[in-house]
């Protein structure tokens, strides 16, 4: 997908993002995707392509 190649080449690990398609109406399951993607996050190591270089 062109969107992840896009990521990877300004260095953001596909990982890391998630993009879902949520109405407005359904604050339950967005609240369930925010949660399921700090957890997510919270398990992942920290990005060393994302610091920057002294």
């Amino acid at each position: 997908m062109l969107f992840q190649r896009l990521l990877d080449y300004v260095g953001v690990a596909p990982e890391r993002l998630q993009v879902r398609w949520i109405s407005g109406s359904e604050g339950q399951k967005f609240a369930a995707a925010v949660s399921e993607l700090a957890a997510r996050l919270q398990n992942l190591e920290p990005d060393e392509r994302l610091r920057d270089e002294p």
